[in-house]
């Protein structure tokens, strides 16, 4: 059928990833599976920072 489902987290907490700024490849290569690396860095240190 050729059917494709893409998955991806859009926020966490108080880090969104904008719409424009979303690349299904940067979500593969984001350990939270975020489409945008920026984000992904932020969110990261976001939720580090809410485990200490």
């Amino acid at each position: 059928l050729g059917i494709h489902v893409h998955a991806y987290t859009k926020s966490i907490g108080p880090i969104s990833v904008q719409e424009q700024t979303i690349s299904l490849e940067q979500a593969k290569l984001s350990p939270l599976y975020m489409p945008d690396l920026n984000a992904s860095k932020k969110a990261e240190a976001y939720l580090s920072e809410l485990m200490e």
